[in-house]
């Protein structure tokens, strides 16, 4: 009879089986290095933009390819079709930043970090446990957010608010990568590997 360790990796094998492409953390990887770039190259006009843009399809795909070769095809469970996570916290953090933007006043308060930090937490749903590192990265992120900064900033704004994009696409892109790296963890650490599709 199984031990309680045995039930507690069954749970989890099956926990993520069942949401397997929202474990594909990698995917998280290039929206957050673009959104990194758009911050580090501001200012330096369009072009570096237009090149980033293509090199995070090219990564994106290459993402794809890794995930199909190293676990092969995983379909979803019938009747349980679910947007996957990395696109969920895309739209999340667009409808997030409109809504902010539009309706919260600029201050000491970092507002934009806010979105992030609620987006990328959300994302952790239904499945806390096993993506607590979602939360611990949202608590960060609105930890550093609700820091009065902006007392000692110039113009009396937080850096993490939607009037600072750089500062905010940067950090906002690299907490993204970091869950996204820490889901891929925790598949990688939960389902072996089957080689090459119609492998060797």
């Amino acid at each position: 009879m199984p031990s309680g360790p045995d039930f507690d990796r069954l749970r989890r094998l099956r926990a993520v089986t069942a949401e397997f492409r929202d474990y594909q953390g990698l995917n998280l990887v290039p929206p957050g290095l673009l959104l990194m770039s758009l911050g580090l190259l501001h200012g330096r006009g369009v072009e570096p933009l237009f090149a980033a843009i293509p090199v995070a399809a090219a990564t994106a795909l290459s993402v794809r390819w890794y995930y199909r070769r190293r676990f092969g095809v995983v379909e979803a469970l019938a009747g349980r079709p679910r947007i996957p996570a990395h696109l969920l916290l895309l739209a999340l953090l667009c409808l997030g930043a409109l809504f902010a933007a539009a309706l919260v006043p600029p201050g000491p308060v970092g507002t934009g970090g806010l979105v992030f930090a609620a987006a990328i937490a959300l994302c952790a749903y239904p499945h806390w446990r096993l993506r607590v590192h979602h939360l611990v990265v949202g608590a960060v992120l609105a930890a550093a957010s609700l820091l009065p900064l902006g007392l000692w900033t110039p113009t009396g704004e937080h850096p993490l608010g939607f009037t600072s994009m750089v500062v905010l696409t940067v950090v906002g892109g690299a907490a993204v990568c970091v869950a996204g790296l820490f889901d891929h963890r925790v598949l990688v650490r939960t389902l072996p590997a089957v080689g090459p599709v119609g492998g060797s």
